[in-house]
């Protein structure tokens, strides 16, 4: 059963976008605004495994938390706009991650020309997974400049450096793969589904 305190959602419709762009999901009567009965219905049909993408309660304890609320109204906003690399950080590595079953991590460097090389690449594969397989794997970068104790935490030593965390509830117990392969869109796709993250048609 979903317990949702309903006074979470009073003021926190959806933007469901202008007329010549695709209408949001949880926008069910079609008048270009989401409203909190909407969206309520919406996540709930979405924890009921009737609608694609992330779940309402992440961690499937049969109660849906402020935090796990909030993770998911964000994350069902932000679908309707950019789809590339999201910007990761120590502090909201954790609610970036959370209902996703891996992260996919571009460790970088703004002076590393090998990382400015593969942006477009990055940016094609994080477009193409969180489209497609939303909530199945988190397609993020960090800057080790400005992030340089995070980057340390996980031992980088050189840009650009691949992870895939497994799992990544907090970033802590995250079990890190390293990716080895061509940092091409179908190296990485391929290593992808090849760690079961993703389907192999994606």
């Amino acid at each position: 059963m979903l317990v949702l305190g309903l006074v979470l959602v009073v003021g926190c419709g959806v933007a469901a976008g202008d007329d010549d762009e695709a209408a949001h999901p949880a926008d069910l009567d079609g008048d270009g605004h989401v409203s909190p009965d909407e969206f309520v219905e919406f996540a709930a049909k979405q924890e009921a495994g009737e609608g694609d993408g992330d779940k309402l309660d992440a961690n499937g304890d049969g109660h849906v938390s402020t935090e796990e609320f909030v993770a998911f109204a964000e994350k069902q906003a932000a679908s309707e706009g950019d789809t590339g690399p999201v910007t990761l950080t120590a502090d909201n590595f954790d609610a970036q991650t959370k209902g996703s079953k891996a992260a996919f991590v571009q460790f970088k460097a703004p002076w590393c020309g090998h990382c400015t090389a593969m942006e477009g690449t990055f940016r094609q594969l994080a477009e193409t997974v969180h489209s497609k397989h939303p909530g199945s794997v988190r397609i993020g970068t960090v800057d080790c400049e400005e992030q340089r104790e995070f980057c340390e935490m996980f031992q980088i030593e050189g840009f650009p450096t691949l992870l895939l965390m497994k799992d990544p509830e907090v970033y802590n117990d995250a079990t890190p793969v390293l990716f080895q392969g061509e940092r091409d869109y179908e190296g990485m796709l391929e290593f992808l589904h090849q760690e079961g993250v993703v389907p192999a048609a994606a």
